[in-house]
């Protein structure tokens, strides 16, 4: 790097820090004015209201990111006028885009970092303020949630789950599976104790089975799947993983733009709609989500 961009590059980041920490500031004081009481009321530590106020300034960084790449570059060339450097600059030859330069890659570098950031830490930071205030401004602790119902129109397979770890989704309590045919009619039923992620795969422990013919009606009676004193039954064609149930029990708000997705993929909402969009339709009576495309009609 020449000179010239290393003493523009100083002159933009040195503005560029105080703006990001001065917002920063402006954010955590006027929120801080909002739950101090709280916090003192709950008797939080300290290091957990810093931790809490790290989590609340990752989502918040596209909009400070990009408020303080504005000032600081009207501050640096506000700066560089009033000096008379960029006439001399300009009067040595350099073009204006090699005075620009330093300042558009560090900008670019800002909003792929930002990009990065959104889709990797800031969105389990802001569930996870969202749940510290929920629980009184204190450390939760994982809540199982109840009658989880999953539906993949992918794999045309419903998981119904009466019990499961929010935080890893890696144990299910009463489950039961119903994988479809083609016309949506019910093939057969899983019926197990419980199912356990292990090794990459589901297992269902103490699981039993039930047919349905073609036109849904079921064939016979429940009957154990896995034969003699075996109750361990491995699934290793069920294609969805933990973090499927994870992301059905978090509201949208929660979901990155990949996971986001991939739901609307496993609820069967294509990429790109001609013109309309999606309509959430009421479950039926096999519990499906149902997803109803239409488009609009001028």
């Amino acid at each position: 790097m020449k000179i010239i961009a290393r003493y523009i590059l100083r002159s933009f980041l040195m503005p560029l820090g105080y703006c990001m920490l001065g917002f920063s500031l402006l954010f955590v004081i006027w929120d801080l004015f909002d739950h101090l009481n709280k916090f003192l009321a709950s008797e939080t530590p300290p290091l957990t209201i810093a931790l809490y106020y790290a989590c609340m300034l990752l989502p918040t960084l596209e909009y400070l990111a990009p408020a303080s790449l504005l000032l600081a570059s009207l501050y640096t060339l506000w700066n560089f006028t009033r000096n008379n450097e960029l006439t001399a600059m300009r009067a040595s030859g350099i073009s204006q885009y090699r005075i620009m330069t330093p300042l558009l890659i560090t900008g670019f570098l800002f909003s792929v970092g930002a990009s990065l950031i959104k889709e990797t830490l800031a969105t389990p930071a802001f569930e996870w303020t969202k749940t510290f205030q929920e629980s009184g401004y204190k450390a939760a602790e994982s809540v199982p949630a109840s009658v989880l119902t999953h539906y993949d129109v992918r794999t045309r397979r419903i998981w119904r789950v009466d019990l499961f770890n929010t935080e890893t989704s890696r144990v299910l309590q009463g489950v039961k599976v119903t994988q479809e045919r083609e016309d949506g009619t019910r093939a057969r039923d899983y019926v197990a104790d419980r199912a356990e992620w292990l090794d990459g795969a589901w297992w269902l422990f103490d699981v039993w089975t039930l047919e349905y013919d073609a036109n849904d009606n079921p064939v016979g009676e429940l009957t154990r799947m896995t034969p003699g004193d075996t109750i361990i039954q491995e699934m290793r064609h069920f294609s969805e993983t933990p973090v499927d149930f994870q992301n059905v029990a978090k509201p949208w708000i929660f979901l990155t733009s990949l996971e986001i997705r991939a739901e609307l993929q496993r609820r069967g909402v294509p990429d790109e709609l001609p013109c309309g969009g999606t309509e959430l339709v009421p479950t039926n009576n096999n519990g499906k989500e149902l997803i109803r495309t239409f488009t609009s009609h001028t």
